[in-house]
């Protein structure tokens, strides 16, 4: 959502006569949906109520975005809105998601910075290996497992290990090791 609104504000700040029309009607659509869920945390809407508005706001959103627009930035952002349209509310079908991002973004941000400074993932092998071991280190860190701990015992064992206790019958073959 907050993707979202700063485009359409961007948009917003350098629009001029009838081509406001565009992102102040999105920005409207997305306040509502940010008003309503703030609604249902203060107890004032239901979830039923919540799944309506859902599906009437991507309704909405798919009728703003079905017109041609003569400016190249406002078609591109309706593009996209619209390939995206199912996705915008899921926040409000399902409210135990949150509206934004942010905390996904937050958590890769020190993997972001290492692979930024680091050389050891410059090539594409080295950057697959990466992602495999960060995601490792990330799930036992959710899971509340020593990451340093599940490695090692991974790297000495015969069998595959997971992260949820339980052990494969099959042996691991060397092109399986990281």
């Amino acid at each position: 959502m907050a993707h979202v609104l700063r485009r359409a504000h961007d948009l917003l700040e350098v629009a001029t006569r009838g081509a406001v029309k565009f992102p102040r009607a999105v920005i409207e659509l997305f306040q509502q949906a940010l008003t309503a869920r703030d609604k249902f945390l203060r107890r004032k809407q239901t979830r039923a109520g919540l799944r309506e508005l859902a599906d009437e706001l991507t309704t909405k959103l798919r009728v703003l975005t079905c017109f041609r627009r003569a400016n190249p930035d406002h078609e591109r952002f309706a593009k996209h809105l619209e390939r995206h349209a199912t996705e915008f509310f899921t926040f409000l079908r399902l409210p135990n998601v949150e509206a934004t991002n942010h905390r996904a973004e937050q958590a890769i941000r020190p993997t972001v910075v290492n692979r930024k400074v680091w050389g050891g993932n410059c090539t594409d092998n080295g950057a697959h290996h990466q992602s495999i071991l960060t995601s490792v280190i990330n799930t036992c860190d959710q899971l509340s497992h020593n990451p340093l701990d599940f490695l090692s015992q991974t790297l000495r064992s015969v069998y595959p290990l997971s992260l949820l206790g339980d052990r494969k019958s099959t042996r691991l073959n060397s092109s399986h090791r990281t």
